[in-house]
């Protein structure tokens, strides 16, 4: 049995979650992302899908500049630092 709203859809309506924590990333590498982590994301993520993110990070995804957010048009980030789509 499946508890009521168990399905993705029913929890994140059209949006993919990205569970990813960037912040941790961010800051383990030095304050940059890891080399492979943006290529990897370039290459998987499919522009027709809509995704939806978290980051806690002041700067929002961007970090330093890395990953601008004209190259992921279609990823909503609710972000913590207020740098993103919508403020948390």
């Amino acid at each position: 049995r499946r508890a009521a709203g168990g399905r993705l859809w029913e929890v994140f309506g059209p949006f993919i979650p990205l569970l990813i924590p960037w912040v941790d990333r961010w800051v383990d590498n030095g304050h940059r992302y890891p080399r492979d982590m943006l290529p990897a994301l370039r290459r998987v993520l499919r522009p027709r899908v809509p995704y939806v993110t978290v980051s806690q990070n002041d700067e929002g995804l961007t970090g330093k500049g890395e990953l601008p957010m004209a190259d992921f048009p279609n990823l909503l980030v609710l972000s913590a630092g207020g740098y993103g789509h919508v403020p948390i």
